[in-house]
């Protein structure tokens, strides 16, 4: 009996053994591993519930930080940088900001018969659209004008539909701008809205109810790209342009970030962008990430892409999306995957 349960003993004692020795290959890591160096742990999840319909949002992201910056969508009409450029803020969902360059230098005029011509745009430049709207942005003109503005009169019609004529009489290169507003079409009573531009954000965003400037975005150092609507140019399949809503991932180009996007590309199989292009056109991921079947059902599908960044830090991040739809029917609830390459790395360690 004592040789029988010595012998069990060395069979339990061997297979212990080998039991220890599989554990301790696993922890050092086998080439023969199934999991080797298993991804998923590595990279993060965030959602960019902008929800248009809805809560109507704008998003800005830091890669670095994993950092979302969810603000009012309607909280400016037009913003002004550094090196003169304006905006409008257009996009909002059946509500934007709308614009129209007059042949007026005189703020006081009655402009009442512009009415009309007050339309969307897209801050896209050097495209010819429709009927007399033949600039994108009706501001481009203003830009570069050196210090000085051009004296012509803009009509500026906000989301809750009050009109506002626009003289921009100065603006340099240290950042000061000076705008004349009035309410209304016919409003003779001039505010003047002047500062100067802080050169730690890009732009300076202004309400026109208020005649103020507002706090929207994070400094320029502090975010990397922007979820949010925009209007953009679209091929009407005739030859013709015409500018439509759309959910756009947009660049912080005033932070020097640049993207480029890889089609048909699981975020995985992104390893070495040595060779990349990028851009810093600031609609270089846009809204390519999702597809719109105009069928008697509307509906939104996810492409299978992946976007890269250089961040504000120089450094490189990928992100794919996941999701177009909340789990209550959100719209522009995107939920996405990334990861973020803190060494500055061309070659992605997972």
């Amino acid at each position: 009996m004592v040789k029988v349960h010595r012998f069990f003993f060395y069979i339990l004692a061997l297979m212990t053994a080998v039991l220890l020795l599989g554990s301790c290959d696993n922890l050092l890591g086998s080439d023969n591993d199934d999991d080797d160096d298993d991804d998923s742990s590595s990279y993060s999840t965030s959602t960019a519930a902008v929800d248009y319909l809805g809560d109507n949002l704008s998003i800005f992201f830091d890669f670095s930080t994993g950092t979302l910056t969810a603000v009012d969508h309607d909280m400016w009409d037009v913003a002004i940088a550094t090196d003169g450029a304006i905006i409008a803020n257009s996009g909002d969902y059946g509500s934007g900001v709308t614009v129209y360059k007059t042949s007026s230098t005189d703020i006081s005029d009655d402009l009442s018969s512009y009415e009309s011509k007050v339309a969307e745009y897209t801050f896209k430049s050097g495209t010819t659209l429709y009927g007399d709207q033949t600039e994108t942005n009706p501001f481009d003109d203003e830009i570069g004008s050196g210090g000085s503005g051009s004296g012509t009169v803009y009509l500026v019609k906000d989301e809750a539909g009050i009109y506002y004529k626009l003289v921009f009489t100065s603006y340099g290169p240290m950042g000061q701008y000076s705008v004349n507003a009035v309410e209304g079409l016919s409003g003779t009573s001039t505010e003047t809205i002047s500062g100067t531009i802080d050169a730690a954000y890009g732009y300076t965003y202004f309400d026109l109810g208020t005649q103020a400037a507002v706090t929207v975005a994070p400094k320029k150092s502090e975010w990397d790209i922007l979820f949010t609507r925009t209007n953009d140019i679209l091929d009407d399949g005739s030859g013709g342009a015409y500018i439509a809503g759309r959910s756009d991932v947009l660049l912080n180009t005033a932070g020097g970030v640049e993207g480029a996007t890889v089609d048909d590309t699981a975020i995985e199989a992104v390893v070495n962008i040595s060779d990349y292009t990028f851009s810093s056109v600031i609609d270089t991921l846009g809204y390519s990430w999702y597809t719109h079947n105009h069928s008697a059902t509307p509906a939104y599908s996810v492409n299978t892409l992946t976007y890269v960044v250089e961040t504000t830090e120089g450094n490189y991040a990928k992100l794919q999306p996941g999701s177009f739809y909340g789990p209550n029917s959100e719209q522009f609830y995107m939920t996405f995957r990334y990861y973020y390459q803190a060494d500055g790395s061309t070659n992605f360690s997972r």
